[in-house]
């Protein structure tokens, strides 16, 4: 309720209103970019631009969503547009096996290191996953997004959106196995 308050007011011109909203997401959303941009001034301007761009446009936004998936998408497709500028290609897709990994056996070897060496270790692999799998999995697990929500984001369809939360898992938990490796190695 209270930010659709805001978003109203911000849609009457009230700037106050529109920085409540500003401090509320531009975390996140500075994650996003930074992530996909790898540039910490390229993904400040990229969200500066559009928070910009979301002021001149909040009278499109209808409410039928929440406020922070329509930010978000217009976050990602800013940033990838930036990297298709930068690059004049696309960012690929790599596709992994289907198989089951065996996610036990790393829960077990989380619960033997301190809860601070977790939290580095989760960000360290997740710094490593690529950009489509870095956002999905933040916005799932960090900003308890529905699969709905981020598909919107990303702008695919529903089933797509199951599908690469799937994958990127996988990778997380491959990227976290060969880590604990290394980790358990090195307190014994």
């Amino acid at each position: 309720m209270l930010e659709q308050n805001h978003i109203e007011r911000v849609k009457q011109g009230d700037r106050e209103a529109f920085a409540f909203l500003v401090d509320r997401y531009k975390a996140p959303a500075f994650s996003i970019a930074w992530k996909i941009l790898k540039n910490s001034a390229d993904a400040e301007e990229v969200v500066q631009e559009a928070f910009i761009k979301v002021y001149h446009a909040i009278h499109q936004f209808r409410g039928e969503g929440k406020f922070s998936t329509w930010l978000y998408r217009i976050v990602y497709n800013a940033c990838i547009s930036q990297v298709r500028k930068n690059r004049n290609s696309c960012i690929p897709l790599d596709d992994v096996p289907e198989d089951r990994a065996d996610f036990y056996q790393l829960d077990d070897a989380l619960k033997q290191i301190s809860d601070k060496q977790v939290k580095v270790l989760i960000q360290e692999a997740l710094d490593e996953l690529d950009e489509t799998d870095f956002t999905i999995l933040t916005l799932y697990y960090y900003e308890d997004k529905p699969l709905k929500e981020i598909a919107r984001v990303l702008n695919i369809r529903y089933s797509n959106a199951k599908v690469k939360i799937q994958r990127a898992r996988l990778r997380l938990y491959e990227v976290m196995k060969k880590a604990l490796k290394t980790e358990m190695h090195d307190l014994l």
